[in-house]
């Protein structure tokens, strides 16, 4: 059965019957640039190592977003618009030579000089390049344009294939009646619209301008946020029971679908996904088995982490525990019905039994041709759309990592390299899989339960840190800021989130991070558990504004208590299209492996 970990004060128990378990184990995993608790030693405190692969937290596997899907173009040429006109793409014949899906994703731009509107677009495939003309149009709005200003010094900025660096796009021309910015590329990277100079009459346009902070630190304003929203669920909640004991049932990872319903990473006995209503109406029953599509073999199986593809197809990971022990690797990919895939693996369905062992923390990634990555501690896999091993990769599709810890959540940062998380530390990720630059935490006892890349370059990490053992366990909410460094291809802390890059939030209990999101203004929102004077716990949604400091006019003092009657704690969070916060997490009542375990969940306004 899975191994449950929970916070307790801010001791997490393991209690643990998988062969592979040991007494100084770590956390679950988590969603979408989100992650799981963890232990630390057998003792408590910091958030985990979690699967998800970040991004903006809607279906953030590698292959795009699936929300950011904006149509499929031919070699006839055609156009796709997407948010709400605020991108549009026209494709000249013989541009591309297949039908290819278009994806435009927004990233909040924290750390982007002059940028006018507080959104970027990364469009995909990534690293597209094209054998004809494509024009590029992104509007903005009149409010976003200072006073006084002429719209036409306006540029579009675009993201260098050779450098990484925002760099100006040739050509582009303004129209100001439309308000509109129009340049014709030949390639997909990350573009935003900007002013030449990052200031108007001496004063900054915006206040993370310039990127690096100078003397006087950019601050941010408090923002008003965190009510339950009414119109999901009853009253902003809607819980269910998955008919399981608590040792047996287990959530892992949220994902918001192109259709705005909620998928749900989860153990049900064996490693299953959840799919709920828009709204919190109640299940999906069009969905698998009355709304939950299982693996279907009769042994217990772990999840640890799903992709979603822009086809719509789900691949969830996981570890499955065979008759002779060990953890090898569990991989079932799913229709957007909930039906097993016939056309991957064995009737949808791959077991790697090359390693004997797995360490139960890793992820799972989706490249934009179908191919399947993904990251452990004890080895890193590859496999074809087919879920074939790639022999292009390692070994036959396999590498074994000298020098990486415990690995969490993994971004796609270029195509040819990754970025990946374990502890506290970021690690960069070769194409081959070996192991490239490490940014180590100066912080002891941090487990990362998110990563996720926003504008400019940035990465954000949300998750907790934790000190002590035994009853003097306590732990904090954790966030931290990467940036570019000043080598190419180099990262650093950025000293314009919280004066070092990262930061602990004690909120007066015992809290603990495991899952993160970012919203489109920057300000990260993490979930977990927290408890207060060693009293149950309960769910928690904090908000960090981008210059570090908690904001302080979300819920009470920038966090809010959800209390589901149990021992509550937040496992996933994703922002959706109107920027509302979707948080999961699981309540127990009674015995943490014969209680009573409930999926919690609650949408929170922006």
């Amino acid at each position: 059965m899975r191994d449950v970990r929970r916070f307790l004060g801010l001791v997490v128990l393991l209690m643990c019957s998988l062969p592979a378990c040991s007494s100084d184990g770590g956390g679950t995993n988590g969603s979408p640039g989100t992650g799981g608790s963890a232990g630390s030693a057998g003792a408590g405190g910091a958030a985990g190592n979690g699967g998800g692969v970040g991004g903006n937290d809607r279906a953030a596997d590698n292959d795009g977003p699936v929300i950011d899907f904006a149509g499929t173009v031919g070699p006839e040429g055609g156009s796709v618009e997407a948010h709400s006109g605020r991108v549009s793409l026209d494709f000249s014949a013989g541009a591309v030579s297949e039908d290819t899906n278009i994806r435009v994703s927004p990233l909040a731009n924290v750390g982007v000089p002059g940028m006018v509107s507080p959104t970027v677009y990364d469009l995909g495939p990534d690293g597209a390049l094209f054998d004809a003309p494509v024009t590029l149009t992104l509007g903005y709005n009149q409010s976003e344009v200072p006073e006084g200003f002429d719209e036409t010094n306006f540029i579009m900025l675009g993201t260098s294939h050779d450098t990484g660096e925002l760099v100006p796009v040739p050509g582009s021309t303004v129209d100001p009646e439309a308000n509109t910015i129009t340049a014709t590329i030949s390639g997909f990277s990350t573009f935003g619209m900007a002013i030449s100079n990052c200031t108007f009459d001496g004063n900054p346009l915006v206040p993370w301008c310039p990127p690096r902070c100078g003397p006087t630190p950019p601050t941010f304003p408090d923002d008003p946020g965190g009510e339950l929203d009414t119109s999901f669920g009853t009253n902003g909640t809607f819980t269910f029971d998955l008919g399981a004991n608590a040792g047996n049932t287990e959530v892992e990872d949220l994902i918001i679908d192109d259709e705005d319903r909620l998928l749900i990473a989860a153990q049900v006995v064996r490693a299953s996904v959840i799919r709920v209503l828009p709204d919190g109406e109640g299940l999906d029953t069009s969905f698998g088995d009355e709304g939950i599509a299982r693996y279907t073999d009769t042994a217990n199986s772990l999840v640890e982490s799903m992709a979603l593809r822009t086809d719509g197809r789900i691949v969830l990971y996981g570890l499955r525990q065979p008759a002779g022990g060990g953890l090898p690797l569990l991989l079932a990919r799913f229709l957007r019905d909930g039906q097993l895939d016939p056309s991957f693996g064995e009737d949808g369905v791959v077991l790697d039994l090359r390693l004997d062992r797995l360490s139960a923390f890793g992820d799972v990634a989706t490249l934009p041709d179908g191919r399947v990555l993904v990251f452990d501690a004890f080895g890193l896999f590859r496999f074809l759309e087919d879920g074939s091993p790639d022999s292009s990769f390692g070994t036959e599709g396999l590498v074994v990592p000298e020098s990486f810890g415990s690995v969490g959540n993994v971004l796609r940062r270029a195509p040819d390299d990754w970025i990946g998380t374990w502890f506290g530390n970021t690690q960069i990720i070769n194409s081959d899989g070996s192991a490239g630059a490490i940014y180590r935490n100066t912080q002891s006892g941090v487990s990362v339960g998110g990563l996720e890349e926003i504008g400019g370059g940035l990465y954000v990490l949300g998750g907790g840190r934790g000190s002590g053992s035994g009853p003097d366990a306590t732990s904090d909410v954790y966030a931290a800021r990467l940036r570019p460094g000043d080598e190419p291809g180099s990262l650093e802390f950025d000293p314009c989130f919280g004066g070092t890059g990262s930061r602990a939030y004690d909120f007066g209990g015992s809290e603990g991070g495991a899952a993160s999101a970012v919203q489109a203004d920057g300000r990260v929102v993490i979930v977990g558990g927290a408890s207060i004077d060693g009293g149950d716990i309960d769910l928690i949604v904090v908000r960090i504004r981008p210059d570090g400091e908690i904001d302080r006019g979300f819920g009470t003092d920038g966090i809010v208590y959800l209390d589901f009657g149990g021992d509550d704690v937040g496992r996933g969070v994703a922002i959706d299209d109107q920027g509302r916060i979707v948080v999961v997490g699981t309540s127990l009542v009674g015995d943490r492996l014969f209680g009573e375990e409930t999926v919690v969940m609650a949408r929170l306004l922006p």
